[in-house]
């Protein structure tokens, strides 16, 4: 038994009654006639919030991972596709031209002819270049959604009207005590037969 369910009494107002109740491992949910009271001991921040009822607009659950991977990821996959784009379709070897440097020794200045030969080498190679970092770029992508995926873990979201969604892990809340909860707040109207609706 998590410590706040032993002295969840002492948390109540007057004429406050509990309706639903939903632990888990690290993350409680209280829905009384009032309040919604959320209890997360082991997490950053704030040990216990109190959102009024008319405030909770719903309590969804999904399975999400990391943001920070998958904007990481998604970054990496449109740097990646358009070097590699830009790496198939320029011709940069093709900007430098086939113009002659004949004769230029005969004028002293045959250096250049070695120069513009030098600069034609790097960009015929650049076109190799970025279509191997734009295949680097997305296979970094694919690695770091393949870790998104991976961290994924089941999460519950508080819908708060005005605010930011409170989001608190999942684990050891089961589907039938997320299910409660949900009802709790939001209770099926009598002779809805819409699951939508519920």
């Amino acid at each position: 038994m998590m410590g706040w369910q032993a002295h969840l009494d002492q948390l109540l107002y007057d004429g406050e009654q509990v309706i639903e109740t939903g632990a888990g491992h690290s993350a409680g949910l209280v829905v009384t006639s009032h309040r919604l009271l959320v209890f997360t001991p082991d997490g950053e921040g704030k040990n216990y919030q109190v959102l009024q009822r008319p405030n909770v607009l719903g309590i969804k659950s999904e399975e999400r991972g990391p943001d920070k991977w998958l904007r990481a990821s998604m970054k990496w996959a449109v740097v990646g596709v358009a070097m590699a784009i830009g790496g198939l379709v320029l011709d940069l070897e093709g900007v430098m031209g086939s113009t002659s440097t004949a004769g230029t020794d005969a004028v002293g200045v045959g250096w250049i002819g070695g120069v513009f030969s030098l600069f034609q080498t790097v960009f015929a190679l650049l076109d190799e270049v970025l279509l191997g970092v734009g295949l680097l770029g997305i296979g970094i992508a694919i690695s770091l959604f393949g870790w998104y995926w991976a961290n994924r873990a089941e999460t519950v979201t508080v819908e708060v009207a005005g605010e930011a969604d409170l989001e608190l892990p999942a684990a050891g809340l089961s589907s039938e005590a997320i299910r409660g909860l949900r009802e709790a707040i939001n209770p099926p109207v009598a002779g809805d037969s819409n699951p939508s609706n519920r």
